[in-house]
């Protein structure tokens, strides 16, 4: 008959022993429960076909199984087990030392072998084995489920999601510096995850985004003004921030549902060039107005009419107004899309292409730059233009990758490489799509890891703090992040 302990609330994984010997069982369970602060057997088998039945109702994270019982002996329950539940780890116990035991175990994929006699010395040396490999499945179970969560999909592995959210409740906010994700690129979008010993997590689709998903028990001080703080860190020249912050801590249970609102809240909120906190339920969506109307219908006229002299000064018309109006990024979008649309229905353009308006529209801080955007875009591709025709933008691509090389440790925001290059966002944005493979956040990100690297090869005596600053990062724990979405290791383990 099975055992079912009472579980340590403190403990982080949970343990079932299978042994057809109660002593033994039980003299591993004494074991794991009093020498370990990582594991507690949660129950007793005293058969292979009883652990099935366990794990079939129960949560399980590890199994320390005999080799030779009953029914169902120890590689059997273990081969069943990474059919059916992968995700369980398993140390197989055995007295026989046939070298056949020790490869069936190691076919069955067992994290590790003991044999008999047992000691807590060769028990606590496979837990710590064994715990390394469950943290990391954790952490990428955990970072399964955040992708899942911002794009409002439905997890079905309830148990398993309420384990590696661990706490009963959590406090959620997020934070966008800049625009909206762009949506047209595919895949160009480059994620970043907190680390695995972090408890506080944290999220971005791609490097101008963070969702922090604090436990409860981490928050030692009032929210909002831990938030506050936050909020006031983020902002920077060059930029602008929304951040919209959850002000109730979240049950466990609600946790999905919350983090998806919060991005639909995020993401129709969004006023280019304008800082906001907001709260889950702020709503900044606003009706078209008589006077932005008025300018949207002057502007279709002269597309109408293929009236090309007063074009640029009615784009620049109309988005004054809806800057100073605080339309949000997406109504602007549909706006500038309908711009487009109409272009490209009279026939005034020569060619059309949808990432125009991740060109537009990436990295722009101002109202004013995204006009110069819009018209720079139009002015390159309609059909009574030549604009462009005699530029190499190869070596324009290959002259601006050399200044970014030379300036890693300097400020190389959008706005200043295009001031000291003499173009528009637009065309910055256009260079690096069409040569770089990538956006231009995303390939100095890149340029900035690689020379990190260098450092790293060349001096790794120097601090990460220190590295960071060296290629332009002005905080380490951020920067450790990127490295390791990067390279697959954070910097000191790159160094070890």
């Amino acid at each position: 008959m099975i055992e079912e302990t009472k579980l340590s609330a403190e403990c982080k994984y949970q343990v079932l022993v299978a042994d057809d010997e109660p002593a033994a069982a039980q003299m591993i369970e004494k074991i794991v429960n009093t020498r370990s602060n990582d594991f507690y057997v949660k129950g007793i088998a005293l058969n292979g076909q009883e652990a099935l039945d366990f794990v079939a109702n129960n949560y399980v994270d590890l199994i320390i199984s005999d080799v030779r019982m009953p029914m169902v002996d120890g590689i059997s329950l273990v081969t069943r087990l990474q059919e059916n539940r992968p995700e369980i780890e398993s140390i197989i116990v055995s007295g026989y030392q046939d070298f056949e035991y020790v490869q069936g175990a190691l076919r069955a994929d067992a994290s590790d072998y003991i044999l008999k006699p047992i000691t807590p010395t060769k028990i606590m040396e496979a837990l710590e084995k064994v715990n390394k490999k469950i943290d990391k499945a954790y952490y990428q179970r955990r970072n399964k489920y955040l992708k899942m969560m911002v794009k409002g999909h439905k997890c079905a592995e309830i148990a398993d999601f309420n384990r590696v959210f661990w706490s009963d409740n959590y406090y959620v906010a997020v934070a966008r510096k800049n625009g909206l994700i762009t949506r047209f690129r595919g895949g160009a979008n480059r994620e970043i995850f907190s680390e695995q010993q972090e408890q506080m997590i944290i999220y971005g689709r791609d490097e101008q985004e963070m969702l922090f998903i604090y436990p409860q028990e981490l928050v030692y001080t009032d929210y909002d003004s831990m938030m506050n703080r936050q909020y006031n860190k983020m902002l920077e020249d060059n930029s602008f921030l929304t951040m919209v912050v959850c002000e109730e801590p979240v049950a466990t249970c609600d946790l999905a549902d919350y983090v998806y609102r919060i991005y639909q809240t995020m993401d129709r909120a969004i006023i280019i060039g304008k800082n906001q906190k907001l709260g889950l339920c702020d709503n900044v969506v606003k009706e078209e107005t008589n006077e932005v109307s008025k300018e949207k219908k002057k502007l279709l006229l002269e597309i109408s009419t293929n009236n090309l002299s007063r074009l640029n000064t009615e784009i620049k018309s109309l988005v004054d107004v809806l800057g100073k109006q605080e339309f949000t990024q997406l109504y602007v979008e549909s706006t500038i899309r309908h711009i487009l649309y109409e272009l490209k229905n009279n026939d005034m353009l020569t060619n059309w292409d949808e990432h125009w308006l991740d060109d537009i529209f990436c990295d722009v801080i101002s109202m004013d730059d995204l006009a110069n955007n819009v018209i720079d875009i139009i002015d390159n591709n309609l059909k009574k233009t030549n604009s462009n025709t005699c530029c190499d933008k190869k070596s324009l691509y290959e002259d601006i990758v050399g200044y970014m090389e030379k300036h890693l440790k300097d400020d190389l925001s959008v706005q200043n490489v295009c001031k000291a290059k003499g173009i528009s966002q637009a065309t910055l944005n256009r260079l690096f799509r069409q040569y770089g493979d990538d956006s231009y956040k995303g390939f100095l990100t890149k340029l900035r890891i690689q020379e990190a690297v260098k450092i790293l090869e060349d001096v790794p005596s120097m601090s990460i703090k220190d590295v960071a600053m060296q290629v332009g990062f002005n905080d380490q724990f951020y920067f450790s992040r990127v490295f390791k979405t990067i390279i697959g290791k954070n910097p000191s383990e790159y160094t070890g």
